[in-house]
């Protein structure tokens, strides 16, 4: 049997050290992390998606009532606007929430936990703290996402995504960044939803550009490789009404198509994992550094005449 390190999580990192770190805890604990997506994530997706489906069922049905009239280009038009948010941006962030969620329960259950390594029972003993953890993130999604509203202005969908790079993810990533410590500090310290979020908006001010470096790094990462992962999809699609000699290759490139954007949209939800980790990373990060600081400066102080303060009052000072 392979032993496994303990990785110290509080302590305070560099750059580097922060994504570095973030690998070698997925590394450490990819075994319990894939369970518990697949055993408490997934579910919870698949009632989202069902959830959608009856939402937006009828929405999508309007189509095949208006089938004629001088308004069919402007509804078939928003219609494909709107479908496409649905699938590509809304559904999606639901989803996400849902794996950040899980992923920082099991960091917290890691850090808390103290040893080298952590099962799927250490994590199904915690879940009563994933719906705190859910509300949280509730909470914090139209924040992050209010930006990408900005998407249904546009009406060709490489406009879309080409906003979607240059304007509206560098923006959406300054409240992400911001909220950082929102959900383990509702773990950490069972803060309410808005409490962390005000606590978590005052220590980034404080620590805002190594974060927003980290995060941009982390989420361009991440967007690059779900795009190399959506490549073969893309080229399915694009080879569809393709004859080959005197074969009629649809059903063979859509039937390629279809299986290859069902896996790149598996791997990525999955390699989503990633940026919540590097997110709590650099909650102990910030944690380890603001608390050192703090006893140094007790340290420097002794001897000195001051008024007696409540040491116990905030002891979550980072």
């Amino acid at each position: 049997m392979i032993s496994k390190e303990l990785l110290n999580l509080n302590k305070s990192r560099g750059f580097a050290e922060k994504i570095g770190d973030a690998l070698a805890f997925l590394r450490l604990n990819t075994s319990v992390l894939l369970q518990a997506h697949l055993f408490i994530s997934l579910p919870i997706i698949i009632v989202l998606a069902g959830a959608f489906f009856l939402l937006f069922n009828g929405y999508f049905s309007l189509l095949e009532v208006v089938d004629s009239g001088i308004f069919l280009d402007d509804v078939a038009e928003q219609f494909e606007k709107n479908a496409w948010f649905i699938q590509n941006i809304l559904f999606p962030a639901f989803a996400f929430s849902v794996i950040s969620a899980v992923t920082f329960l099991v960091l917290h259950i890691y850090e808390q936990a103290a040893r080298p390594t952590i099962t799927f029972q250490d994590v199904t003993a915690q879940l009563k703290q994933l719906p705190r953890l859910l509300g949280v993130k509730l909470v914090i999604l139209p924040l992050i996402f209010l930006p990408y509203l900005l998407l249904l202005t546009v009406d060709d969908e490489v406009g879309r995504y080409m906003l979607l790079i240059f304007v509206v993810g560098p923006i959406s990533v300054v409240p992400y960044t911001l909220l950082t410590c929102a959900e383990l500090l509702v773990l950490q310290h069972g803060y309410n939803p808005f409490k962390a979020m005000g606590r978590s908006f005052s220590v980034m001010g404080k620590h805002f550009w190594p974060a927003f470096a980290v995060h941009t790094v982390t989420l361009g990462l991440y967007l690059i490789t779900t795009a190399l992962l959506e490549t073969p999809a893309w080229v399915a699609d694009s080879l569809e009404g393709v004859a080959v000699l005197d074969w009629d290759m649809d059903n063979v490139w859509g039937m390629a198509g279809k299986a290859f954007h069902a896996f790149s949209a598996l791997a990525g939800y999955l390699l989503f994992i990633l940026p919540p980790l590097v997110a709590g990373v650099e909650y102990f990060s910030i944690k380890e550094r603001v608390q050192r600081k703090n006893i140094m400066d007790k340290i420097n102080l002794i001897g000195e005449d001051e008024q007696p303060k409540d040491i116990y009052a905030e002891d979550e000072q980072y």
